[in-house]
């Protein structure tokens, strides 16, 4: 017996209501060795691209949010790479009077970011989390892009795409087997039949997941490998913009 989950209901609801979505804007990724400040919103857990924004007032670089070892000075004017955003304070990278620096600097000492843009990032953050707690009980949901559910699920059995009037539809099957012994009539030099144990693969669960524009809209599953409780679902990719 197998049951159909589907959401594209609800997936074209949080498309109207304006989360842009893409099927590689998030691409999973393995988290970076960047050590972490509780509560600061990261832009490698949203994105790929280098937002750039430029220094207004000379900025004093610390080492973290606390303040407690200063790394150095940016100048005015100057372009810098925004790594994270905290309540007050950015985590930077650029080009201080003597060096390059990665630390944290007063987000008043800086072109201030579009709070849409901040609201965005919050977004794609709690995103990101929900995904990778997902991967790691090797769950999947709809909303999740074919790499999520490739790293939570590993390569498929069989790969699909149709392309059509509303746009790409990919599938990812994947099957388990085990192999049982059965007797299996066979015959000797002399035509004198005999039975013997022969190995046969034989499939015990399928998950079958599809795709429409790059984002999982339904997945089917085999008793067998139902997950526990109803279907589950993520937002789809959001796309930082108007920073």
């Amino acid at each position: 017996m197998q049951t159909r989950r589907t959401f594209s209901a609800l997936l074209a609801l949080m498309m109207a209501a304006g989360l842009a979505v893409t099927a590689r804007a998030q691409l999973f990724r393995k988290p970076s060795a960047l050590s972490r400040e509780k509560g600061a919103l990261y832009l490698e857990d949203a994105t790929d691209k280098e937002i750039r924004i430029t220094t207004t007032a000379e900025a004093p670089v610390f080492s973290n949010l606390r303040g407690e070892r200063r790394l150095g000075v940016i100048p005015a004017g100057r372009s810098i790479t925004v790594v994270a955003v905290g309540n007050n304070a950015l985590r930077v990278r650029g080009r201080a009077m003597h060096d390059n620096v990665v630390g944290w600097i007063a987000r008043s000492a800086a072109t201030p970011l579009n709070e849409r843009f901040i609201a965005q990032l919050r977004a794609a953050g709690e995103r990101r989390r929900e995904v990778d707690a997902l991967i790691a009980k090797k769950e999947i949901a709809v909303g999740m892009t074919p790499e999520e559910v490739e790293a939570a699920l590993g390569p498929p059995s069989e790969r699909n795409s149709r392309v059509d009037a509303q746009g790409r539809r990919d599938s990812l099957d994947y099957i388990t087997y085990r192999t049982v012994s059965q007797q299996v009539l066979q015959y000797d030099q002399y035509g004198r039949p005999y039975y013997a144990l022969v190995p046969q693969r034989i499939e015990t669960g399928r998950r079958s997941v599809d795709f429409v524009n790059g984002i999982v809209a339904s997945y089917t599953e085999s008793e067998r490998l139902r997950q526990r409780g109803h279907g589950r679902f993520v937002p789809p990719p959001i796309i930082l913009e108007n920073w």
